[in-house]
């Protein structure tokens, strides 16, 4: 968990980057999937900042001390992927 000081510098967005950069890179996947709870703003927005798309709500999905929690699903593809990194690419050197 990152520290309230820690937030909205972007090391969540980058960790996800890597993170996928690796999976579609090195091991080959062909598309993947993230999920957060329903209420959890920032880590819904870093998932629509790197490219995922929301697939919809996967209801009663994770146990808390709350109760069983909503989770909002994302995913993206591999040529999604690929495409958004051409287009980051491009945008850096302009």
């Amino acid at each position: 968990m990152f520290s309230g000081a820690d937030r909205g510098r972007g090391y969540g967005r980058e960790a996800v980057a890597l993170l996928c950069d690796r999976l579609f890179e090195r091991e080959g996947a062909g598309r993947v999937a993230l999920t957060t709870d329903l209420e959890n703003a920032p880590m819904r927005a870093v998932a629509e900042r790197c490219g995922f798309r929301f697939e919809g709500v996967l209801r009663s999905f994770m146990p808390s001390r709350r109760g069983r929690r909503d989770y909002a699903m994302y995913a993206i593809t591999k040529d999604d992927w690929t495409d958004r990194r051409a287009a980051d690419g491009a945008n850096e050197t302009n």
